[in-house]
């Protein structure tokens, strides 16, 4: 092997382990935070942020708070099992170091297991970003909002 020549690993997978928000936990949320945010943006069909990891919790964010300062409502449950719980957590801080306009923040929560979510590679996400609708609405939103110099 040329030692000249640099092995770029492949980027690990999101989870994407998939659970549905049961209504009392909707219900406990917004008695723990009734001021929080619109309950229409609650989160139901869920699908684990994380790395792809063969045992442990599976996390998914579940509503973005008025008050991000706050942190945000993730839910938590095991494979094969309706969430049990809710949780309060605070933003991971971590960016990709990247210069302004090509900088990525985490989009997980503080202390995560696993790779920055800017770090995995979403099949899903990338199979719509790559479809012929995801390119006409770019177009279509570009043909609005022209990019400014």
């Amino acid at each position: 092997m040329n030692p000249d020549v640099s092995v770029q690993e492949e980027a690990p997978l999101i989870c994407g382990v998939r659970a549905v928000l049961p209504m009392r936990l909707v219900a406990l949320m917004l008695d723990i935070a009734p001021d929080a945010g619109d309950p229409m943006y609650i989160e139901t069909t869920l699908s684990c942020k994380l790395e792809a990891h063969p045992v442990g919790l599976h996390y998914d964010l579940v509503w973005q708070l008025d008050d991000a300062s706050r942190g945000e409502m993730w839910a938590a449950w095991v494979t094969e099992h309706p969430p049990q719980t809710v949780l309060l957590l605070p933003d991971c801080s971590a960016d990709n170091g990247e210069p302004a306009g090509l900088n990525e923040a985490c989009t997980l929560f503080a202390c995560h297991p696993g790779v920055h979510s800017f770090r995995y590679r979403d099949p899903e996400a990338e199979a719509i970003v790559g479809s012929p609708e995801h390119d006409q609405l770019l177009a279509e939103i570009n043909a609005l909002f022209p990019r400014r110099p």
